[in-house]
């Protein structure tokens, strides 16, 4: 308080002062760095005292301390505020450093140099012809670099009008005094553009000591030797020099000159020109210094963000300057701020993009933000109706999981997971979605992991994709130390011994060797008992950590990209492929004809312990590049509806009770198939078997989430038939003669009409669901109305 009573005026001084830069002998000023006391910006400090100078000298710097008020120009040294007293002079500019400084800790490249050159000839050419000044001071010790790599004009000790007579330098500066003969009648430009030569020069040899030195050109590079030749010999001016370099060299269109060109022009750019302007710069980051990403490129990409049009075309070059970051305070001051924004775009662009790149910036979020600003726009992915949308939400929750507080967690994105993984009409997705529970499994509470877990990899289970059927054994093994022994032997032994019969053989082969490691861990239990408190220690622990480095280490072992091609051969005679109205075929789709699903050799040993499923790392496919629209907006309005699945299947079981009442394709009726397929033949058993692992029943959440039994679906969930469903048996004899020309070698696996049964399962379904939405809409519109 007292010290706005003070006589003193550098009481209120808001800047302190800090490192001095190494400047004595070079200039009157001293040079230090600086920082607000408030904002904590950083600057730098130019001071003198005036009381040991010369009154002469005194004159001479208060003139200085004015010229840096009045000069203002784009490379002219910015100031920023001052103080002025009887005894000290101080200039507060922007942060720099002098050009012989910048240059021992960075390593000038030719573009940055031709840059450089290009803005001090900017600066000179206003001070010779708008102001009518002669600087007289232009070296390496009067231009500074900024924190961004822009060359600054300063050092005003020296300026005067072309009548006036400069006064006598430093020592050390006198070198830089032309040796033209009769140089003051010379144009006003002949001084400066000989102290712009001798920077050239100093550039690229050593510091000058003599004029004859100057005579060695041997060192400058070809596309400044004319314009070094005409800055000495004074018969052109440094604008005019430069100008003529940009005219007859392709130094223009080199991305870094380029890029600087286009940023001076970026404040009257319309959107579209900004917009082409980052898809450029995110193009060529690598081709920049990082000071120049870091301090000039950042601050354009983050005002670009206030812009609700930009923003999208400004994620790219902003991910991939944050990864030059690295201080982590920085990122999450800087860069956090815009990403979060960004989340509430409805662009869909913009959204695949941040889902794309989620570990460049996870790191750095707060788990609050991501908990009540990007988790809440992140799971409307799940709703999407493109598939890659879908997919790239699910891989990113290995990323959000761990921030994530326990009530999103472990309800509602247990919620979400349970329904992509059981109505998705994508494999590959629910193949992800398998993998993505089984990774997040120690974050999940135990209480809740202990249903959840076994219910979603039995589920994975009986997913009529094969590598699906493969994820959720792998998901199992990999937390085989959440089971206890009960657990292992009653439901991780039943649900993977199904898969020992399984049609395809890579499945057969994961299943053989997860039911080895089973038995090995039970055969241990029951030979030492001693050792079920050690083998079940993890059951009730969580991981409790909120980084994910150990989920980004492992991500890459056992995930796989989305298949949404042509289905397999298996995949054709137990799931319907999904059809889209007005769907143009891609070319670039991929062909799916002649897949077959990759399996890893392992040795085939009794002895493999479950090390060996947390490595898995199939054989990835390829992501979608192009995918459209694959489910209509009925099926995203119902895809959330909890109570659909309940009333459908009271609905199937009316239809399964009037069975018998209806005989258009003959004597045959639900008992007799029930007991039919009870019959102790190898070929009705496969029958069944089949029927399990090949179609994929109608799951409620709370099967999924809850515990699952392999008695909860009989045959008869699957046998439906009324009077709606209308085939000829010439239909019906095409269908069977089709099904079993793609029989695999193991057998019949299957009665036709029980695929022609599970067809007619989803066509009911489907009219349940047309009707629910119907009564939705209505009752929406009696509210409205």
């Amino acid at each position: 308080m007292w010290s706005y009573f003070s006589k003193d005026p550098f009481a209120n001084f808001q800047y302190e002062f800090q490192d001095e830069i190494n400047f004595s002998g070079k200039s009157l000023w001293s040079l230090h760095k600086g920082i607000h006391k408030t904002t904590k910006e950083t600057v730098s400090i130019f001071s003198v005292e005036l009381k040991n100078l010369s009154s002469y000298d005194k004159d001479d710097m208060k003139k200085c301390f004015k010229n840096f008020k009045i000069l203002r120009h784009p490379n002219v040294l910015a100031y920023v505020d001052g103080i002025e007293t009887e005894d000290k002079l101080c200039v507060v500019t922007e942060e720099v450093l002098p050009l012989i400084e910048f240059s021992k800790t960075h390593s000038l490249k030719e573009d940055e140099i031709f840059w450089g050159v290009h803005q001090i000839s900017n600066s000179l050419h206003f001070l010779n012809s708008t102001c009518t000044f002669i600087h007289n001071n232009v070296s390496r010790y009067s231009i500074f670099v900024t924190i961004g790599g822009d060359w600054k004009l300063g050092g005003f000790e020296y300026l005067t009008k072309p009548n006036e007579t400069c006064k006598q330098k430093l020592h050390d500066l006198q070198v830089y005094e032309p040796q033209i003969k009769n140089y003051q009648s010379k144009p006003i430009f002949t001084v400066d553009a000989w102290g712009l030569a001798c920077v050239i020069w100093e550039i690229y040899n050593n510091s000058l000591f003599k004029h004859k030195d100057l005579q060695s050109t041997k060192n400058i590079p070809q596309i400044f030797l004319s314009m070094f030749r005409s800055l000495l010999s004074g018969r052109s001016s440094p604008w005019e020099s430069i100008s003529e370099i940009k005219s007859s060299s392709s130094i223009l269109s080199r991305p870094f000159v380029k890029a600087n060109l286009q940023l001076e022009e970026a404040q009257i750019m319309e959107p579209e020109q900004k917009r082409h302007l980052f898809i450029y710069m995110g193009e060529n980051i690598e081709n920049f210094p990082v000071h120049f990403c870091l301090y000039k490129l950042l601050p354009v990409v983050i005002d670009a963000f206030s812009n609700a049009k930009l923003g999208a075309s400004a994620l790219t070059p902003l991910l991939k300057i944050g990864k030059l970051i690295d201080v982590a305070d920085d990122y999450e001051r800087r860069i956090a701020p815009c990403v979060v924004k960004l989340f509430s775009s409805p662009d869909r662009a913009t959204r695949m993009n941040l889902l794309k790149n989620v570990d460049c910036y996870v790191e750095y979020l707060k788990p609050s933000a991501v908990n009540s600003e990007v988790y809440p726009h992140v799971v409307h992915g799940f709703m999407d109706t493109n598939p890659l949308v879908r997919e790239q939400t699910v891989k990113s929750m290995l990323m959000f999981a761990p921030k994530l507080s326990s009530r999103l967690l472990n309800d509602d994105l247990m919620k979400h997971l349970a329904r992509m993984q059981s109505r998705d009409d994508q494999p590959g997705i629910r193949t992800n979605t398998t993998v993505c529970i089984g990774k997040l499994a120690g974050y999940i509470k135990p209480d809740i992991r202990q249903k959840a877990l076994p219910s979603a990899c039995a589920a994975a289970m009986r997913d009529p994709f094969p590598l699906a059927r493969i994820a959720g054994i792998n998901a199992m093994m990999a937390n085989l130390k959440y089971f206890t022994i009960r657990d292992t032997g009653t439901k991780c032994l039943s649900y993977i011994s199904m898969l020992t019969v399984d049609n395809e053989k890579s499945v057969r082969d994961e299943a053989f060797k997860a039911i080895n490691v089973l038995l090995n861990r039970l055969q241990d239990a029951s030979n030492n008992p001693s050792t079920i408190e050690e083998l079940e220690k993890e059951v009730n622990k969580t991981i409790r950590s909120t980084s994910n480095r150990a989920l980004l280490s492992t991500f890459t072992g056992w995930v796989m990209s989305s298949w949404v091609s042509k289905p397999t051969a298996s995949e054709k005679k137990s799931e319907t492929a999904v059809k889209v109205e007005n769907e143009k075929p891609d070319s670039n789709t991929p062909s799916n004809e002649n897949f077959s699903p990759p399996s890893k050799e392992r040795k085939n040993s009794s002895s493999e312990n479950t090390q060996a499923w947390e490595d898995f790392d199939g054989e990835p496919f390829n992501s979608i590049e192009k995918v459209g629209n694959s489910l209509d907006k009925n099926n995203v309005e119902t895809a959330w509806d909890d109570d659909f699945d309940e009333e459908s299947l009271k609905d199937i079981e009316e239809v399964r009770q009037s069975f018998t009442k209806n005989d258009e394709w003959g004597n045959l009726d639900a008992q007799s198939i029930d007991s039919s397929i009870s019959t102790s033949s190898s070929t009705n058993f496969f029958k069944e078997f089949s029927m399990e692992t090949s179609k994929k029943p109608a799951v409620t959440n709370k099967m999924i989430l809850g515990e699952h039994k392999k008695s909860d679906f009989t045959i008869n969930d699957y046998i439906v038939k009324d009077s709606v469903f209308n085939e000829s048996k010439t239909n019906f004899t095409d269908f069977t003669n089709n099904d079993k020309s793609n029989a695999d070698s193991w057998g019949n696996w299957g009665d036709t009409s029980d695929q022609i049964s599970a067809e007619r399962l989803k066509q009911i379904r489907k009219e349940k669901r047309d009707k629910h939405n119907a009564e939705l809409r209505q009752k929406r519109m009696n509210k409205a109305l």
